[in-house]
């Protein structure tokens, strides 16, 4: 009898514990069914030649780090373009120069030149699209939320030939141990050519309960040249004569345009946000050696 009436409380224990578990998973179900209706949304865009491929930019800030022992730190404004003529072919330029440099010279440059686009195509992939970001300060530590989902979109990319002309005017200044302490600069000026691929996407999606859809973008763009210099030289003959410049070099780079798209496009644009660019790039010249060179600007016109 006790046997028979263990068995029935066992039972019991094992029903109620499979309700409850049924309970939990509906439960679960049922916030999970509630989060994703939350989150339902409609993509009303997606098409990458929306995107921006015109831009006039201003950077405030560019530094210039050289590794060569003649060269200076720089730290200086710049500004750059970039025109498409039609999705194959464009033009673009950039100039600059230091309000710093460590050796007491001005560092400046100029190029312009133009690129050709050989290979496009489209792909589809994930992109992160917004939902929500918030900051909460403590005494001792800040903790920063941010919630995003994965939409895919259409990637646009081109691949093809660019070159142009450069100009580069590089202080120098010799410290006396191996050479005679002087000031000069140096002159490069010449040709750059090499390879370039950019991709961009830019979708807009209306989340449940909006009004208005937003939109989510990039543009990147990485680069490789060779440089060649026709001319090479220090102002100073006497130290032309002693170091030696060479006449090649090269570089590779990356830009990248946060938002792709302009007022128009963003019903809540804001302008110092959404207008930042970034950029980096490193190579070798003559005399200064390897360096690296990295800004940040703001679009001052965007089409």
């Amino acid at each position: 009898m006790r046997a028979l009436m263990h068995g029935v409380k066992g039972s019991s224990k094992m029903k109620r514990s499979l309700t409850l578990s049924l309970a939990v998973f509906f439960v679960a179900c049922q916030a999970t069914l509630s989060f994703s209706q939350s989150l339902s949304f409609t993509k009303t865009m997606d098409d990458p030649d929306k995107a921006i491929n015109t831009m006039i930019s201003v950077a405030p800030v560019e530094a210039y780090i050289p590794s060569g022992k003649y060269g200076g730190l720089s730290v200086g404004i710049g500004a750059s373009g970039v025109y498409g003529y039609t999705s194959r072919i464009g033009f673009e330029g950039a100039l600059g120069t230091s309000y710093i440099n460590t050796t007491g010279g001005t560092f400046t440059y100029a190029e312009g030149g133009a690129f050709l686009n050989l290979r496009i195509k489209e792909k589809t992939k994930n992109t992160r699209v917004l939902l929500g970001y918030s900051r909460k300060l403590d005494v001792r530590t800040t903790t920063t939320t941010t919630t995003y989902m994965e939409v895919p979109a259409k990637v646009k990319i081109a691949t093809g030939f660019r070159g142009g002309l450069q100009y580069s005017n590089i202080p120098v200044k010799t410290d006396g141990i191996k050479v005679a302490a002087a000031s000069s600069t140096l002159n490069l000026a010449g040709i750059y050519a090499g390879i370039q691929t950019t991709n961009k996407h830019l979708i807009k999606t209306l989340m449940r309960g909006e009004t208005e859809p937003t939109p989510t973008g990039a543009l990147f763009k990485l680069y490789a040249d060779a440089l060649l210099y026709g001319v090479s030289e220090i102002a100073e003959p006497a130290l032309d004569a002693k170091l030696e410049s060479g006449n090649v070099g090269w570089r590779a780079g990356l830009t990248w345009v946060v938002a792709p798209y302009t007022k128009k496009e963003h019903p809540n644009y804001k302008a110092f946000l959404h207008r930042l660019n970034i950029s980096s790039e490193i190579g070798s010249r003559p005399i200064d050696g390897f360096y690296i060179k990295m800004g940040a600007g703001w679009a001052v016109f965007q089409k």
